[in-house]
């Protein structure tokens, strides 16, 4: 079963500060990066299970987990 996965107005702002980051030395690297993360959402919308759990204090976070941008592995979804 597909999930529906919400991107926050913030993750929203986050994708498109990094994409105009990597757009100031390659705007083709960029696209790659966007993609590679709409792919990424895609893989957790369809496996919600994935990833580690990431370790937090905050009891309505607990069970947060994170997964890596395919290939752009210095970049996060939590």
């Amino acid at each position: 079963m597909t999930r529906r996965v919400l991107i926050t107005p913030k993750a929203s702002q986050d994708l498109d500060n990094i994409y105009d980051f990597i757009a100031q030395n390659n705007s083709g690297i960029a696209l790659k990066f966007f993609d590679a993360a709409r792919q990424t959402f895609s893989q957790l919308a369809k496996n919600p299970g994935i990833g580690t759990v990431y370790e937090v204090s905050k009891p309505e976070l607990q069970g947060l987990r994170k997964w890596r941008v395919k290939k752009f592995d210095k970049y996060i979804i939590f």
